[in-house]
C-alpha cells in the first residue's frame, strides 16, 4: 500500500528531474501594480526563471519570503499597509496556489525563517524582534525583543543569528549582531556592536568558522565580514565583479556548511548570485529576474533526506524511527518502539497541513500531524518494535516527493501518537 501511495504522489507533485544539489530556488520580486507581488522559480542546475502561479494576496507589495523544508509550502510576507504586515502560506493546489493566513503583524517583516516547527517572523522598527509561532498557524509570541532588528538566520536547528541597524534615538543607537539560543532566549555569542552604518543591513549569514563571524549585506550593494568578539567595525568585502547601488537585496546562507551566500539583487542587478566570503568573488546564478527582486528563498536539498517534527503524546510512549534514506530505487523502513506484542498503526500521507486542518487533536487530546491518506495495523514483536519497509521506485518525476508518518496506538483513554517525520525523496 505504502508502495502505490508514492507511485500516485507522482501524478500530484511532479517535480523535474535534478542533477544538482538542490530542487529549484524561489526569488519573490516586486512588481507594478495592481499585482505589486510575484514569484519566479531558478533551475539551479541551468538558471533558467520561469514565472511561478499568482495567489490571493498578490496585490499587496511584497517584503520577505521562506520556504517550508518540511512540505515545500511559500511564505511570503506582505505589506498590509499603515506600516504592518500579512504572512501567508502558500500551498501548490494543481496549477495554482491555495493561499492560508498565518498572522497579521503591527510591524514591516524583514525576514522569515522556518526553525524546527516554529516559523520565526523578524519585524523590524524601533518594537522589532523576532516573533515565534507554529510554522503551520497558530498563536505565538514575541521570542527575542531586538529594536531595528534587519535580519536573520537561523544558524543552527537550536539557534538564530540577527543583525541589526543602529538607529539614534530608538532602543538600539548602535548597530550589531548576535547569536541567540531558541529554546532560552538567551545570547550564545554577542551581542556585539559597531557603529551604525550609512546604508541599511539587508542580508546576515553566519559562518561556519571557529571563530563566531558574520557576511553582512547592505543595501548599496557591498559586504563585509564582521567579527564581534575582535571588537572591530565590519571589514569590507570587495566583490568581483563590483555591484552596483541595489545589488544585494537578500542575502541568505548556501547551504547549512558553505562559506557562500546566495543573494538577489534589486532592480538595478535582477539576478541571483552566490558571493564567496572570502574572496568576494560574485557568480550569476539565473537569467535576468522580473520585476524588482525582494527575497530569495534557497531551494531544498534534491539528497534524500528526513526530518523530524512535532513531539509524542499520550500516556503510551511511541519511538517513530526511519531505517535508510528515501533514495530513488532503494528501500528504506519506518519503525516504532512501543510496547511488545501490542497493536500499532502507522499514518503515512502526502501532507502536513491538508488545507489547514493539519495538526488536529484526536480523541484523547494528542495532534495528528500527517494526512492519513494510508493508515496500516502493524503488531510489535517481544521486543516492542514494528518496521514498515516502503520501496521507492527509480523515477526522477518522484524527486522532491515528502512522505510524512506518524505511529499511533489507541487504549481507552483514545490515541497516543509518536513524533512525525517527513522524507522527502531524492538521490
Amino acid at each position: 500500500m505504502l508502495r502505490a501511495l508514492v507511485v500516485v504522489s507522482a501524478t500530484t507533485m511532479v517535480l523535474e528531474a535534478q542533477v544538482a544539489a538542490t530542487l529549484p530556488h524561489t526569488v519573490l520580486v516586486r512588481m507594478p501594480a495592481p499585482v505589486q507581488s510575484a514569484l519566479a522559480a531558478v533551475d539551479p542546475t541551468t538558471g533558467v526563471v520561469s514565472p511561478l502561479p499568482t495567489f490571493a494576496s498578490a496585490n499587496l507589495p511584497p517584503l520577505a519570503l521562506a520556504q517550508d523544508p518540511f512540505d515545500g509550502a511559500l511564505l511570503v510576507a506582505l505589506d498590509g499597509g499603515s506600516g504592518g504586515s500579512l504572512v501567508v502560506r502558500l500551498v501548490p493546489n494543481g496549477g495554482a496556489y491555495a493561499e492560508f493566513v498565518l498572522g497579521s503583524y503591527p510591524a514591516p517583516v524583514v525576514a522569515l525563517a522556518v526553525a524546527g516547527d516554529q516559523l520565526l517572523v523578524g519585524l523590524g522598527g524601533p518594537g522589532g524582534g523576532v516573533f515565534a509561532q507554529p510554522r503551520r498557524g497558530g498563536s505565538g509570541a514575541m521570542l527575542l525583543p531586538q529594536p531595528n532588528l534587519a535580519a536573520l538566520h537561523v544558524s543552527s536547528p537550536s539557534t538564530v543569528t540577527l543583525a541589526w541597524h543602529g538607529v539614534a534615538g530608538t532602543g538600539s543607537a548602535s548597530a550589531g549582531t548576535a547569536t541567540v539560543d531558541l529554546a532560552t532566549a538567551t545570547a550564545v555569542w554577542g551581542p556585539f556592536a559597531f557603529p551604525p552604518t550609512a546604508t541599511a543591513i539587508t542580508g546576515v549569514v553566519d559562518l561556519p568558522t571557529a571563530v563566531p563571524r558574520q557576511l553582512l549585506a547592505f543595501a548599496d550593494g557591498s559586504y563585509a565580514l564582521f567579527t564581534g568578539i575582535l571588537s572591530q567595525p565590519p571589514v569590507p568585502v570587495a566583490t568581483t565583479p563590483p555591484l552596483p547601488n541595489g545589488g544585494a537585496a537578500a542575502l541568505r546562507p548556501a547551504g547549512a556548511t558553505s562559506i557562500e551566500g546566495v543573494a538577489v539583487g534589486g532592480v538595478a542587478f535582477p539576478f541571483l548570485y552566490t558571493i564567496d566570503a572570502w574572496t568576494g568573488q560574485v557568480v550569476v546564478r539565473s537569467g535576468p529576474l522580473p520585476g524588482d527582486p525582494v527575497d530569495v528563498a534557497y531551494g531544498l536539498s534534491a539528497q534524500a533526506h528526513v526530518l523530524g517534527f512535532g513531539v509524542g503524546c499520550g500516556p503510551v510512549p511511541l519511538a517513530h524511527g526511519v531505517s535508510g534514506l528515501p533514495q530513488l530505487g532503494s528501500t528504506f523502513a519506518f519503525d516504532v518502539v512501543a510496547p511488545p506484542q501490542t497493536v500499532v498503526f502507522l499514518a503515512a500521507g502526502l501532507d502536513d497541513f491538508a488545507n489547514g486542518t493539519l495538526p488536529g487533536p484526536l480523541p484523547g487530546g494528542c495532534l495528528l500531524h500527517v494526512a492519513p491518506d494510508v493508515v496500516l495495523a502493524l503488531v510489535t514483536d517481544v521486543l516492542g518494535t514494528a518496521v514498515q519497509p516502503l520501496a521507492v521506485p527509480n523515477l526522477t518525476n518522484l524527486l522532491g516527493v515528502a512522505v510524512f508518518t506518524q505511529w499511533a496506538h489507541l487504549s481507552g483513554t483514545g490515541f497516543s501518537l509518536s513524533a512525525a517525520f517527513a522524507s522527502r525523496v531524492g538521490w
